[in-house]
């Protein structure tokens, strides 16, 4: 079970920071996360599948701190956060439940 998971997750993190990733990050907006930003698309996607409802400003701060970065604004984060199309949650999610059911052995049923 352990050696299946953490191949999972690592093609996660592979899909996560693939260009396909940002190209549905970007959605129709073609000019989106094009520049290189302190805080490029797959952090943004990151910080928000982990955060843990604090203040904004606590959850960057703590966000950078595990990173070992310089921090950005809370205005630059949200305006990041509003180029970011949630179709690419989508796509994350569906390429890792795929990989999932791929093993039914791991599968554990509410009966059994």
């Amino acid at each position: 079970m352990g050696a299946t998971f953490q191949n999972r997750w690592e093609e996660n993190q592979k899909k996560l920071y693939s260009k396909e990733a940002e190209g549905k990050a970007r959605g129709k907006n073609k000019k989106a996360f094009t520049r290189k930003r302190k805080m490029p698309v797959c952090d943004i996607i990151i910080s928000i599948m982990t955060s843990k409802k604090q203040t904004c400003a606590m959850e960057l701060r703590n966000f950078f701190k595990l990173k070992d970065r310089e921090e950005i604004s809370k205005q630059a984060y949200f305006k990041a956060r509003q180029n970011l199309d949630p179709a690419v949650f989508t796509y994350l999610n569906d390429n890792y439940l795929n990989d999932f059911y791929k093993h039914p052995d791991e599968v554990k049923t509410w009966k059994g």
